[in-house]
């Protein structure tokens, strides 16, 4: 059976059991169908695009993109400040990714904190050193280490926990586990 492309306009062969879906003669005149040309909004040149995104795009190139951030941006008058605001809005409790201030880093537990000495730029504290913390009643120094004793970064009760007063003791203790392994086998 044939039939006329709708965009070539050549007469085409389908077979019967495509008959009533098939448009296009090929790819390449189905995807052509799909195109539109569009004006860039800062050099005029043409755009060639999708239809299906065709109002998001209003540029041709980075170099025309950064220049249309810079007009729109300069347009809405934004200061730092009202950056900062939008910025601020979007932290903690009211952001998007808020999981009740609980986050993962590798195999340890982190817990939002903000306030204390030793959170991260994300205001996040790893919740052993904080576990440790209330044990012994004081901010650890930086220097101190937490160590987990069942190996279980996650495990983060107090019996599970060994304070450390620093690098080369957890070092020293992590060989002497090993060496004690070594010799049992």
């Amino acid at each position: 059976m044939n039939k006329i492309c709708l965009v070539c306009k050549e007469e085409f062969h389908v077979i019967k059991a495509r008959f009533d879906r098939t448009k296009y003669c090929s790819r390449k005149c189905r995807n052509t169908h799909k195109k539109v040309i569009k004006q860039c909004l800062i050099c005029g040149n043409d755009i060639i695009t999708v239809k299906s995104i065709a109002k998001n795009v209003a540029t041709c190139s980075k170099e025309c993109s950064s220049k249309y951030k810079s007009i729109y941006f300069t347009s809405m008058k934004r200061t730092p400040e009202m950056y900062k605001k939008i910025s601020d809005a979007q932290k903690g409790e009211k952001g998007h990714n808020w999981n009740g201030g609980i986050s993962y880093s590798g195999e340890y537990v982190k817990v939002n904190n903000p306030s204390h000495p030793f959170s991260d730029k994300r205001g996040y504290v790893r919740q052993h050193r904080l576990v440790m913390e209330k044990h012994i009643g004081r901010f650890l120094s930086s220097k101190e280490l937490v160590h987990h004793i069942n190996r279980k970064k996650h495990d983060n009760r107090i019996e599970n926990l060994l304070l450390l007063p620093n690098k080369a003791a957890h070092t020293a203790l992590h060989n002497k586990l090993r060496n004690a392994k070594s010799n049992h086998h």
